[in-house]
């Protein structure tokens, strides 16, 4: 409509208000971009994608090749760590939403078998639908890493804590929280 308003105008008019109306728009999207890249330097994203990255790492040095991994959801940990992953939230494996929707996390891990878990802290606080999980004794014990813990018929052998969120940078974080990789044995 805009344009059909500038076709109106009279000829020497109508170069200057589309060279306007084009420099115009390239500035606010030229502005939001800067205001995006400003929250996301100083915010979440770098942080978090920091945290997934080095969960990778850990899991590529410290695991076998053909190790199954459990993690809540699929994010760069699988890339970095080219190891089989196994969804917990149903966006890739449908079987476990019901699971968490029982809040029986523990029994889809009985059920796919993974030889490692990664318990993100932070899920536990911000999804209802993890809040009221069978696992969250895992994170009650506080253990060292080494110390394992038995949930049903699995043992959990805790093998590194990384933490993750940045309260001093980041408001949207008000406290910190850890992953939590944990070995899973069956007895």
């Amino acid at each position: 409509m805009a344009i059909l308003g500038i076709w109106k105008l009279p000829k020497k008019f109508r170069i200057a208000a589309l060279t306007f109306a084009l420099v115009g728009s390239f500035a606010i999207s030229g502005q939001q971009l800067f205001e995006r890249m400003q929250s996301t330097k100083n915010c979440e994203i770098p942080f978090i994608d920091k945290t997934r990255r080095k969960t990778g790492i850990w899991l590529r040095k410290n695991t076998p090749p053909n190790a199954l991994v459990a993690m809540k959801e699929i994010d760069q940990s699988a890339f970095y760590s080219r190891r089989q992953m196994l969804s917990m939230d149903g966006t890739l494996d449908a079987k476990a939403v019901l699971f968490v929707k029982n809040g029986d996390q523990l029994g889809f891990l009985i059920q796919e078998k993974p030889d490692f878990f990664i318990l993100e802290e932070e899920m536990y606080r911000e999804y209802p639908d993890w809040q009221n999980s069978n696992i969250l004794p895992l994170l009650d014990s506080n253990p060292e890493i080494g110390e394992s813990q038995i949930l049903g018929d699995l043992k959990f052998i805790l093998r590194e804590k990384l933490k993750s969120g940045d309260t001093e940078s980041c408001a949207h974080f008000s406290d910190e929280y850890f992953w939590w990789i944990f070995q899973v044995k069956y007895e």
